[in-house]
């Protein structure tokens, strides 16, 4: 079987996970493709991985940059941004035409989530946006209403 291969650089897969490596040209996913965060209490910082799979021409075999970032609802950049570059060869063995899959995984650690809302992962090749992939985070609640933070050095001691 053979993959058509894309007339430009396109993203074939992006998502979120609680892990996500890349080993050997494939794409290692633990709990992955979630869109919906919840937290006792805000600001919070959590720790998860950003997933992506590039198709590359098979004839493109130029120097790119990519760049990953977030925003929020309103388009506010939060979070920093990753950025690298990258270029693809033909595989031995692959037949005219054949995309390279170019997987991507990267450590998101302690990200700041000042507030509840929607966000955005956004993934960038030479400055054009070609994917993007929302989540919301919001506040849990316990059957009893809003579940406010505790203080740890306020509770007794066991006996």
């Amino acid at each position: 079987m053979t993959m058509v291969s894309p007339p430009q650089i396109s993203c074939s897969a992006l998502f979120l996970a609680d892990h996500a490596s890349v080993e050997s040209g494939k794409l290692y996913v633990n709990g992955g493709y979630w869109n919906r965060l919840q937290f006792p209490s805000f600001p919070t910082y959590y720790t998860f991985s950003v997933a992506a799979v590039l198709l590359v021409p098979w004839h493109d075999h130029k120097q790119h940059e990519f760049s990953i970032h977030f925003t929020t609802a309103d388009g506010k950049r939060v979070g920093g941004e990753l950025s690298g570059n990258f270029s693809a060869g033909t595989l031995p063995g692959a037949k005219e035409g054949d995309p390279s899959v170019f997987p991507i995984a990267a450590t998101i650690g302690n990200f700041l989530l000042e507030r509840s809302g929607d966000y955005e992962v956004v993934i960038e090749v030479d400055g054009q946006a070609l994917d993007r992939w929302s989540f919301g985070v919001s506040q849990q609640l316990s059957a009893f209403g809003h579940v406010a933070p505790v203080d740890a050095s306020s509770i007794p001691p066991a006996k």
